[in-house]
């Protein structure tokens, strides 16, 4: 919303990165939910739990830090805001959206697998409803703007609706 109505490229550009910071948290507390669900189970008891968050702070330092991802925002009357990205940051960004989600899916599915019941039948609600709303989002919000089209790029925000609804 707020990066939609900003009329100035400041402003603009400080939403944009605040936009990128949280879609870049998303992954990273799927993962830990995707860790912990349904069991309940404690899962930073270890040390080594935590290295999974080194990728996530180098990512949303590089989102918050000026040229690093977002270098401007172009705002053109009656369109949608086009983002320039760093090329280079935007593809370590994306790959860090693609591997995280795909070991959250890779960790559900091996749940759902192996569960039964009441329980499968959650996960299975918990996969279908993040997967279709993580590909409208990778879709609309990180693939078409590498190659420069933000027509749909607000469709990401409102996709993830499904995600929280499930």
């Amino acid at each position: 919303f707020f990066f939609r109505s900003a009329t100035e490229i400041l402003n603009a550009i400080f939403w944009a990165r605040i936009l990128y910071l949280s879609a870049a948290i998303t992954p990273i507390c799927f993962l830990v939910f995707s860790y912990i669900f349904p069991e309940d189970k404690p899962f930073l008891k270890s040390w080594k739990n935590y290295l999974i968050f080194i990728p996530f702070i180098f990512v949303a330092v590089m989102s918050l830090w000026p040229d690093a991802l977002i270098k401007n925002v172009n705002i053109i009357q009656g369109k949608e805001k086009e983002i320039i990205f760093n090329k280079l940051n935007y593809l370590i960004y994306s790959l860090y959206l693609n591997i995280y989600f795909i070991w959250n899916y890779v960790v559900l599915i091996k749940k759902y697998f192996k569960s039964s019941g009441v329980i499968k039948t959650r996960l299975a609600y918990i996969i279908i409803g993040t997967l279709i709303s993580t590909l409208i989002g990778m879709t609309t919000n990180l693939l078409l703007p590498t190659f420069g089209v933000f027509a749909l790029n607000w469709v990401g925000q409102v996709g993830i609706i499904v995600m929280l609804t499930t």
